[in-house]
């Protein structure tokens, strides 16, 4: 990892301990379990902006208040490429919606 976020989901597990009932790989997964109203998750807001949309209302997520020590600041992302990879348009694109994103 380029910074200093242990979990795979930024969570600042060396802050703040959390309950792990389930343990997840995928985020659509862990999505899932939130959309059945048996788990919390940490997920970015763009991606849960994007889930509303798309769903029906008895569906959506919707944010609860972090714990203490817990701020809404907002993470780094990387995107990474090989260094002999054509650098494509459409990485170009991506890279540019991310940068205006923060």
């Amino acid at each position: 990892m380029p910074h200093k976020v242990k979990g795979l989901d930024g969570w600042p597990d060396d802050k703040i301990p959390r309950n792990i009932k389930y343990q997840v790989e995928l985020m659509e997964t862990a999505m899932e379990f939130c959309r059945k109203g048996v788990a919390v998750a940490y997920l970015p807001r763009f991606v849960v902006d994007l889930h509303n949309e798309q769903v029906k209302s008895q569906f959506r997520l919707s944010e609860i208040k972090s714990p203490r020590g817990v701020k809404g600041d907002k993470q780094s992302v990387y995107i990474m490429k090989r260094k002999s990879d054509i650098e494509h348009p459409v990485f170009r694109k991506i890279a540019n919606t991310l940068r205006h994103l923060s």
